[in-house]
């Protein structure tokens, strides 16, 4: 689908006619449908002389804009938590580039399952996301705030896309290791025990109904 058209050429001469050191008006009307960079090409043809034999000129038409550029890492790692408990962890990062208007999306749903992702929080397996839209100019900074609840002891990952206003799309990773609490004896009354063996523990003598520390 073409974007870039060609309305009005002013030739030098009413022949149409461009002689060496004369120049020729171009005008490009451009209508995007988004904010994405766009590639065109013009070619101009010159006939065969009987100097010179036909011969064609691509002059390359181009569409940009400053593309943002974000520091986020691509792996958010939130640690090691607990099974059954949560944390809460903030992952802050700043804009380098030009403004640009995002949209985070659970991997599943990107991009048949669009209209059906969430706009607020979104619950990625053990994790929970937020915000998921935000806007950036230049300089300016944010954070991505995310929760991990895991439910067991197992090394978790989910990932999800960042969609700029530009299409552009960058994948990120979320990561984190639900674990359990592991407790062994070590010493009593300052004597070392050796907790790997079948070794017993002797609290000596004691008389029925009573108590020895």
């Amino acid at each position: 689908m073409a974007f870039a058209f060609l309305n009005i050429l002013r030739f030098p001469t009413a022949a149409n006619d461009v002689a060496p050191g004369m120049y020729v008006d171009i005008t490009v009307t451009f209508t995007p449908d988004s904010l994405a960079d766009y590639d065109d090409t013009i070619i101009i043809d010159t006939p065969a002389a009987a100097a010179a034999p036909a011969a064609t000129l691509a002059i390359p038409l181009l569409a940009r804009r400053p593309p943002p550029q974000l520091t986020l890492p691509q792996t958010l790692d939130c640690g090691v938590v607990l099974a059954g408990g949560k944390r809460c962890k903030e992952f802050a990062f700043a804009n380098h580039g030009g403004a640009g208007r995002f949209r985070v999306v659970p991997a599943q749903l990107w991009p048949y399952g669009l209209d059906a992702a969430p706009l607020e929080a979104a619950n990625i397996g053990a994790f929970s996301l937020s915000p998921l839209l935000f806007d950036l100019a230049p300089g300016s900074q944010a954070a991505l705030a995310v929760e991990f609840a895991p439910q067991g002891v197992a090394q978790l990952c989910e990932e999800f896309v960042m969609v700029c206003d530009n299409c552009q799309v960058k994948r990120f990773r979320l990561q984190g290791s639900g674990s359990d609490v592991a407790v062994s004896l070590v010493g009593i009354d300052g004597r070392d025990v050796d907790a790997s063996g079948d070794a017993s523990l002797w609290f000596g003598e004691v008389s029925p109904s009573c108590a020895h520390c």
